[in-house]
């Protein structure tokens, strides 16, 4: 649990941790590697060591932002850290893991949202008042005609009431890709540094649960059609859970897009264009969904011939 950690280390995991938390104030999918880090070094560090620079760290972040931030990132991705290092350390299965992980993740994220206040605010409308006051003045400084402020601000109030329902789904998918990336990364560290360590394979070759994910798809459906005729009132639930299940889809099909751009096309300049406008384009979207859903039909990368 304990071994004597250089002062190298701890100015690499300072440094580094420190670059990917503000790379993650611009794109958030780096906030995904910091936990990784850490991982990676408790295995040849220690756990007390490094989970002791990890809150230094955390201190650091509070007086360069601000002590807000720092008890975000404290409580979010501290619990994370341990859970994916004792289920590493101690040889759980990947499905184990992964439930683990993501369920923690909702559970801190949950209370650091009730802590600040911000549930509150989303639960009695005020965040939503204070977005649309933010938007109406810059709507009015825009210089544009009374129509056009109408129209711009309908649309954005329909787009924030929809983003604000569907927050359950997206910290949901938030501790998913969190705890995924995570644990694959540091994973693969500990691998090419010798250690036999259990962890997700390539992304290319992702698979969901078969029966998971087409009960899942079911019970879309079914609840969809409740929601439309006896039972309106579960309409939030079944959109959430529709946007888990599409979303989850959507990556599946993006693995096999992978899969098959690794094989064919040589280039890796060519297959990020491909992907990227693959996952820019909605039509794009929609296709890796359904690709996904025929994946779990057919497994698709086993096709003789493909």
């Amino acid at each position: 649990m304990y071994r004597k950690i250089s002062g190298l280390s701890v100015l690499k995991l300072f440094l580094y941790s420190i670059m990917l938390f503000l790379g993650g104030m611009v794109m958030p999918i780096f906030f995904a590697f910091i936990p990784a880090l850490f991982l990676s070094e408790m295995r040849r560090q220690g756990v007390l060591p490094v989970a002791g620079v990890f809150l230094g760290v955390c201190v650091i972040l509070g007086f360069l932002t601000d002590p807000m931030t720092a008890l975000s990132l404290m409580t979010v991705m501290g619990p994370l850290i341990l859970i994916l290092d004792y289920c590493m350390r101690t040889d759980k299965s990947v499905d184990f893991t992964m439930s683990v992980g993501t369920v923690l993740f909702i559970v801190s994220f949950g209370f650091m949202l009730y802590r600040s206040g911000m549930f509150q605010m989303i639960q009695s409308g005020e965040f939503l008042t204070y977005v649309e006051n933010i938007q109406q003045e810059v709507i009015k400084n825009a210089g544009l005609s009374s129509m056009e402020q109408a129209r711009i601000s309908l649309q954005l109030k329909t787009f924030m009431s929809r983003a604000i329902s569907l927050v359950p789904a997206f910290i949901v998918l938030s501790g998913l890709l969190m705890t995924y990336v995570s644990y694959r990364v540091s994973g693969r560290n500990m691998r090419i540094a010798g250690e036999k360590v259990v962890c997700p394979g390539p992304f290319f070759l992702l698979r969901l649960p078969k029966i998971a994910m087409i009960a899942s798809v079911i019970l879309v459906a079914v609840g969809y059609g409740l929601a439309q005729t006896t039972a309106p009132g579960i309409e939030l639930y079944v959109l959430n859970l529709g946007a888990i299940v599409a979303t989850l889809m959507a990556f599946q099909g993006l693995a096999i897009e992978n899969f098959f751009l690794l094989r064919y096309v040589r280039q890796p300049i060519a297959r990020g264009l491909i992907l990227f406008f693959t996952l820019t384009i909605p039509v794009g979207q929609m296709a890796l969904a359904a690709l996904g859903l025929l994946d779990q039909v057919l497994n698709i990368r086993n096709i003789q011939g493909a």
